[in-house]
């Protein structure tokens, strides 16, 4: 018998805001794990659900690579199919990005996605390690750390000094595979703290000058143009991170809406961020073939999925 060197368990848990159905609807012992195989092993599981009445609608996975790829090549059924195209239209998007495909008994759509903590911890990585540019615009870690190191520095013992950056360390810039691993950094990380801290930087280039902040312009009208696609970039992840909390029961969670509701606005919000997404992407100089000059001036092509 081939020994077994993966272990992979299927969830059940309830989409419904407060639920707490959770159970294992299936366990798997692999010598390894591949996209044929959670294939497999997906549909088993969809249409042994379907045998009990319980229905699929949703199939969420981790940012494993074979996940990723079991994602891309399952689904067959395009975003247009469920939003209209005007609408999309409207934000600069195309609908032929593939985002569900068909249950194997119901023929009903059932959507794909990575879960959020997975993909927040992406993007992070993608700050901590890759030299990402928007336009000419850099945007890596280090340039929140010198920020949150100049806060603490000017700061320190004064009462302008907030609870929230308080909770930093050196570790949440890591890019060493002990911080990679923990979506708690990733999320403080990518949060409104460091919003307010470049807005802090910016407004008071006197108070936050170069003898501490050496790397960026003296004036705050050029420290704004250049921390702008950083600032954007941790606003827009950190409310995608909200935005996904579906357990959260406050009725003005836009996810929240989006499961009582069917109307297309409630949609908005989610497709703006990823409109910026694709400015940024758009940002980028390519060569004759579309592809990007520069490969690591932009997401990962999984990390690019996920965030879609």
């Amino acid at each position: 018998m081939k020994e077994t060197n993966e272990h992979m368990v299927v969830y059940v848990t309830g989409l419904k805001p407060g639920s707490k159905v959770n159970f294992i609807a299936g366990a798997y012992n692999l010598a390894t794990i591949k996209s044929s195989n959670i294939n497999e092993m997906v549909n088993e599981v969809i249409v042994a659900l379907n045998n009990f009445d319980w229905q699929v609608k949703t199939v969420c996975g981790d940012g494993a690579k074979s996940n990723t790829t079991f994602f891309r090549t399952k689904c067959t059924l395009p975003v247009k199919d469920f939003i209209p195209e005007t609408h999309l239209l409207k934000w600069g998007l195309d609908g032929d990005f593939l985002v569900a495909f068909k249950h194997p008994v119901t023929g009903n759509p059932v959507f794909v996605i990575e879960d959020p903590p997975h993909g927040i911890k992406k993007v992070a990585n993608a700050l901590r390690i890759r030299a990402l540019l928007f336009g000419d615009k850099p945007m890596r870690a280090m340039m929140l750390q010198d920020i949150w190191r100049a806060i603490e520095l000017v700061d320190s013992g004064s009462d302008s000094n907030l609870i929230a950056e308080t909770k930093y360390t050196d570790e949440h810039f890591d890019a060493r595979n002990a911080a990679k691993m923990r979506v708690y950094l990733a999320a403080q990380l990518l949060s409104n703290s460091f919003v307010n801290m470049i807005d802090r930087v910016c407004a008071d280039p006197i108070k936050y000058g170069q003898d501490v902040l050496p790397k960026l312009p003296a004036n705050s009208a050029a420290r704004t143009v250049i921390l702008k696609p950083l600032r954007t970039l941790c606003e827009k992840m950190n409310r995608l991170f909200d935005l996904c909390n579906s357990k959260n029961p406050d009725r003005n969670n836009p996810f929240v809406k989006i499961l009582r509701h069917n109307g297309a606005e409630y949609v908005d919000e989610f497709l703006g961020i990823f409109a910026w997404v694709e400015e940024w992407k758009a940002s980028l100089p390519v060569d004759d073939g579309g592809k990007l000059l520069d490969v690591h001036s932009f997401l990962t092509n999984e990390t690019y999925t996920t965030v879609k």
